[in-house]
This record gives structure tokens, C-alpha cells and sequence, in this order.
């Protein structure tokens, strides 16, 4: 079985499947980690989208909207290109799995894993946090928030005022600092 057919068998979200392929793989190679890296060039559009919820052709163009720089250096002194980082964050967050589950998927032993998984994150956030922290940003101005909810009720929301959904709220909505009597 090929490293591309164990990739994509093991993007499906069935844990009983995921330890069988991982056996064969342990009883094959001798481990489960063979030194081979993830390689999107192998895999089709569709193994993209269930492994990472993103199309292939998306991945690069989102590494390069997240800020995220083509190699990646880690503290140990670790390498991964940025795609590869990226593909990691997005497989551990795409569905509840630890690095031990996707250590055979991604074709890194566990440490490597923690220590790209860790790096991706800091630049992820070190690029990204300032949207995270305030609700004084350029694109919450009363024109944008009207778009959005035009937006949103254009493609069927019930609610003509609706421009934000509850798993993508900031924090502070919940409790204003500023501005209490407008919110």
C-alpha cells in the first residue's frame, strides 16, 4: 500500500480503520513513521478536502493570507515547509485527533509534530492577533457589518440583521469594556 493510499485511508474519521492501517503499517515497515513527508502533489483534490477541509489549490493561497513563510524553522531545530506546517495544523483541527493519530497520516514522528505544530501556531497568531483582541477593527465599521448581513440573508438567513454567527464571535461581544449601552 502506497504512503498516498495510507494518507487517504486514514483521513477517513474512523478511529477502528485508523489503528488497523496503522498496524499493517508497524508490521510492514517495522514503525509507522518511515521518514517520507507529506506531499500534496500526490494527493487529488478530493483526499485535500476530506483530509485538511480545504481544496489543494486553496492550501498555498491560505499559507500565504495566514502569513505563514515557505520553511519553517522550529526551536529544536526542526525544518517543514510552510505548506507542511499548515497541513498539520489544519488536519489536527479538522477533527478531534491527537498527534499520536495523525503521526502515521502526516509521516512525522510525534516531537516533530508538537514542535512544527507549536511554530505554525505562534506565527499563525504573532501575524493574526491583533484581530483577536479588539472589536475596534476597519472591517467592523457599521458599512461592512451592513454588507455582511446583507450577505448573509442574501444566501437565506432568516434574519436581515444577522452578520456573525456564534462560533466566530470575539470574546468581548459577550461582555463590552467599551461602548456597553450600544452593544
Amino acid at each position: 500500500m502506497s504512503s498516498a493510499e495510507i494518507l487517504f485511508l486514514s483521513a477517513i474519521e474512523d478511529d477502528d480503520e485508523l489503528v488497523l492501517i496503522s498496524t499493517e503499517m508497524n508490521q510492514s515497515h517495522g514503525n509507522v513513521y518511515n521518514g517520507e513527508k507529506i506531499n500534496l502533489e500526490v494527493l487529488t483534490n478530493e483526499q485535500c478536502r476530506v483530509m485538511f477541509r480545504f481544496d489543494k489549490q486553496d492550501i498555498d493561497r491560505l499559507r500565504v493570507a495566514l502569513g505563514i513563510p515557505p520553511k519553517i524553522v522550529c526551536n529544536n531545530g526542526t525544518v517543514a515547509s510552510g505548506i507542511e506546517g499548515l497541513c498539520i495544523v489544519l488536519r489536527r483541527l479538522s477533527y478531534p485527533n491527537r498527534l499520536e493519530d495523525i503521526s502515521p497520516i502526516l509521516q512525522r514522528p510525534l516531537y516533530e509534530l508538537s514542535y512544527i505544530l507549536s511554530k505554525t501556531l505562534d506565527i499563525f497568531y504573532d501575524n493574526t492577533s491583533q484581530n483577536l483582541t479588539s472589536l475596534d477593527q476597519e472591517w467592523l465599521s457599521e458599512e461592512y457589518l451592513r454588507t455582511f448581513a446583507e450577505v448573509i440573508h442574501e444566501r437565506g438567513a432568516p434574519l436581515p440583521n444577522c452578520w456573525g454567527f456564534i462560533d466566530g464571535t470575539v470574546l468581548p461581544i459577550c461582555r463590552p469594556t467599551k461602548h456597553q449601552r450600544t452593544v
